[in-house]
């Protein structure tokens, strides 16, 4: 299409737009809701509902029709209907009544014209000619129908003003000026009705002649055809037309992989409904749907989600003249810690055989047919949970000379379940080593009897031994660390000397008969200690203390002593000559 051609349907497409943005915003002469802090007492909705003055009436009509002209019916129907609490007198209320009643017509009327404008130009604007036609064409009569609507209710809140005595009040009075207010405010509504009925017939023209190929030859939805003709104005059709839409997501944290997490939220439309779903997703990929709406569900998580934060996303696609709409909220992902309890004995032998058992669970019940791995050192055992949990595995211990004393049981738990963690639990055991025990009991037997069996062969081996004949000369005993020199006497002098000379005669029998010296080196002690294996009483011992008595003690010799040496001396011969 040539720039000339364009330039002269542009004025047919600014039409449409003049009649869709009068729906959309409020005129420059638009009434506005009274200021707070004008002495008007319809402010508070509990006060308004117990007043008893009919002239605030006026204010909170007034209120009424600023929501109308605002787009927002809904609130302004609420304002009316509040009023229908208030206390009024009789012959007042009867026309109150019908003025709401009128004043509710007249914002359902206003409201479907602006609905089906939105739809029918959100139509025209993707394409579709023939769906717009019908909504186009009924806003014509609604708007016709609303201005009669709007003469009954100026008529109506004149009557109202007279029967209040309101319009009878001086001008500037708050009651009045609010009365004033409406007044003016009521013929506007008419303006904007048939703002909405040109902006819909033009709309129609410009769609009968884009169907009649009278503009363009192109798709509708591109260059040269109403699109491409909204483009060149400052703001494209589809922002003219587009119908915003609200949305929230709260989850609830902690979530399982493998497990349902609660979301709930709600999305709604600024408009009539679309019918388009709400899309939950998990990091971009998709988990469920909702209808536009509250919604509330559990939805599962994907097995293979891996712990840690992640982002939940609900989304609203855009379509046609409804505009997309996201929320997101952030999602942390665990997975629950098991509980692993063991049951096993304080001992084990080895070699044998160790029974553990246990059970394994978690917040969300028993573990189960979960693989279970037992180990004791190096030894271990493999097998699965049973469906409650519970779990029973016999480990082979061996005969290992190192696997002795307390031993560490590890048993970790790998669950099936991917919402569940793996676990781990440590016990103790103390094994019996039978190896080592049999070989200590074998030290132990064998050290006294080899130690016997030495001492018996040692004494017989002794005892063979024949002994040696005596030189003439050395039957004399070594010196006897004698404190003074032992000198040869005929007789003894002294007790202490008869008792020396005893034992000589009992030392001389005892080499005779073992064949054992006493050597210069050796003391009458350790001589006595040496051949006592050899001697069958220990008389020689007696005798010896005795000797030692009388050589180192300080105490001299008693006369009694040397008797006693003679009996102990005699005893030996005996002994010698016995064995001789």
């Amino acid at each position: 299409m040539s720039s000339a051609r364009l330039r002269r349907w542009l004025p047919v497409a600014a039409a449409l737009l003049a009649g869709v943005a009068a729906g959309l915003v409020l005129s420059a002469g638009a009434p506005r809701r009274p200021a707070e802090g004008e002495p008007l007492r319809h402010e508070d909705p509990r006060i308004a509902a117990e007043e008893t003055d009919p002239a605030v009436l006026f204010a909170w009509y007034l209120t009424s029709l600023s929501h109308f002209q605002g787009r927002r019916f809904a609130e302004g129907r609420r304002v009316v209907v509040r009023l229908g609490a208030a206390h009024l007198p009789a012959d007042v209320q009867v026309l109150a009544r019908e003025v709401d009643a009128l004043l509710i017509k007249e914002g359902s009327i206003l409201e479907a014209a602006d609905l089906w404008l939105r739809e029918g130009a959100g139509l025209l604007a993707t394409g579709r000619i023939e769906a717009a036609d019908p909504l186009l064409a009924q806003i014509d009569q609604y708007a016709r129908r609303g201005m009669i609507l709007a003469d009954d209710l100026l008529e109506g809140i004149e009557a109202l003003g007279r029967q209040s005595r309101v319009a009878a009040l001086p001008k500037g009075a708050p009651e009045r000026q609010a009365y004033d207010d409406l007044l003016s405010a009521l013929p506007q509504i008419k303006v904007l009705l048939e703002q909405y009925r040109t902006g819909a017939a033009d709309a129609r023209a410009l769609a009968l002649a884009l169907a009649a190929g009278l503009i363009g030859t192109g798709p509708l939805t591109g260059p040269p055809g109403l699109a491409g003709l909204a483009a060149g104005l400052p703001e494209s059709l589809a922002e003219q037309l587009a119908y915003a839409t609200r949305i929230t997501l709260t989850a609830v944290s902690p979530a399982y992989p493998g497990r349902a997490v609660t979301v709930r939220g709600t999305a709604a439309e600024e408009g009539p409904a679309s019918l388009r779903p709400i899309i939950l997703r998990l990091d971009d990929a998709p988990l469920a749907t909702f209808p536009l709406g509250p919604f509330r569900g559990d939805v599962p998580l994907p097995p293979g989600t891996t712990p840690g934060m992640h982002t939940l996303s609900a989304t609203v696609p855009a379509a046609g003249p409804y505009l997309a709409a996201a929320a997101q909220a952030p999602l942390r992902v665990v997975q629950a810690l098991p509980a692993v309890r063991l049951q096993l004995p304080a001992q084990a032998l080895a070699p044998g055989r160790l029974r553990v058992s246990g059970r394994a669970s978690s917040r969300f019940g028993p573990l189960a047919a979960a693989t279970v791995e037992v180990r004791v050192g190096p030894v271990s055992a493999a097998g699965r949970a049973s469906d409650r949990g519970e779990f029973a595995l016999t480990l082979r211990l061996p005969a290992a000379l190192d696997l002795v004393g307390a031993q560490n049981v590890t048993v970790r738990v790998v669950p099936e379940q991917p919402w569940n963690a793996p676990g781990e639990a440590r016990a103790s055991v103390f094994v019996i080593n039978l190896i080592n025990v049999a070989i200590a009991g074998a030290v132990a037997l064998l050290a006294p009897m080899a130690a016997l069996a030495y001492r018996s062969s040692r004494r017989r081996r002794m005892a063979r031994r024949e002994p040696e004949p005596l030189p003439a000369t050395a039957w004399s005993l070594p010196p006897l660390r004698l404190p003074e020199p032992v000198v040869e006497v005929p007789s003894p002098a002294t007790p202490r000397d008869e008792l020396i000379a005893t034992y000589r005669e009992a030392a001389a029998a005892v080499q005779r008969l073992t064949g054992m010296e006493l050597a210069p080196a050796m003391t009458l002690r350790e001589y006595a200690r040496l051949v006592r294996p050899l001697l069958r009483s220990d008389a020689f011992g007696q005798l010896t203390t005795l000797v030692e008595a009388a050589l180192y003690s300080p105490r001299p010799v008693t006369l009694d002593q040397p008797p006693q040496a003679r009996d102990f001396t005699a005893r030996v011969e005996r002994e010698v000559a016995h064995v001789g």
